[in-house]
């Protein structure tokens, strides 16, 4: 009887813990970032932030906050493609902060400063009378990444983003931003773990899709806008917005 009662307790305890596992598995705000990223859902994009946040507050760990300012950095972005400049300038100070304890505590990771360099692209657009101090500021962080980390795509993704959206007043290259972002998609292609549910590699090749289209290579912006839907056919910017958009632009069905 003894016996039975310590094989039943047993398996409890299993059932328990699987539970728990699953549970966890299931509320990593990493994979709800990304979800949230595939259904175009920045609200639920703003809840993970929140929760990674919380857990951040409750152990200060810098992997973290690293999380934590890099979702902030998608939702910014977000917000001016939006008009929401109240907001993106909200989010914007909170990342400063974030970055520069980031920045303090792990001096040679390229990815921090692949980051820094686009929190000040930012400015550029919402402090447009300040754009040559904050381009200067990019340009700087940047460089920096990619000194330190030559093989960092997120680094040689930032630079095309430079490339793409400054003004070529500024110095912005369309055609240099195509080149950029062909090598940050080999680099992410390079580490397949760098591109299994990572918004940042997706959006690196959207940003190429784009950059094509914008520099006359339209067939081959076809095909990345093709390889995103077969990679993840759920992704709502490309299969309602992007792809369909083309699509009628340049008359190809």
């Amino acid at each position: 009887m003894q016996a039975r009662f310590t094989y039943i307790r047993s398996k409890i305890l299993v059932v328990i813990w699987l539970i728990i596992i699953s549970a966890l598995v299931r509320a990593d705000p990493r994979t709800d970032i990304y979800q949230a990223y595939l259904a175009s859902r920045m609200d639920l994009w703003k809840e993970a932030m929140t929760q990674i946040e919380r857990c951040y507050l409750n152990g200060r760990e810098s992997s973290l906050l690293y999380d934590l300012t890099e979702a902030q950095y998608g939702y910014i972005a977000f917000s001016i493609s939006m008009g929401r400049k109240k907001e993106a300038r909200e989010m914007l100070e909170k990342a400063k902060r974030n970055i520069d304890i980031l920045a303090d505590k792990d001096p040679l990771n390229p990815k921090v400063f692949s980051l820094m360099g686009a929190l000040h692209g930012f400015r550029v657009r919402l402090e447009p009378m300040k754009a040559l101090t904050y381009v200067r500021k990019s340009k700087i962080a940047n460089d920096r990444a990619i000194v330190l980390g030559p093989e960092e795509p997120q680094a040689w993704m930032e630079k095309a983003n430079m490339e793409f959206y400054t003004p070529r007043l500024l110095g912005g290259s369309v055609k240099n931003a195509v080149l950029l972002y062909e090598k940050a998609v080999r680099l992410f292609e390079a580490s397949p773990e760098r591109t299994h549910q990572n918004w940042l590699y997706l959006n690196c090749l959207a940003g190429l899709g784009l950059a094509y289209e914008k520099s006359g290579r339209v067939s081959q912006a076809g095909t990345v806008y093709r390889k995103l839907l077969d990679l993840e056919p759920s992704f709502t910017w490309v299969r309602d917005d992007l792809y369909p958009e083309f699509l009628e632009k340049h008359s190809m069905n």
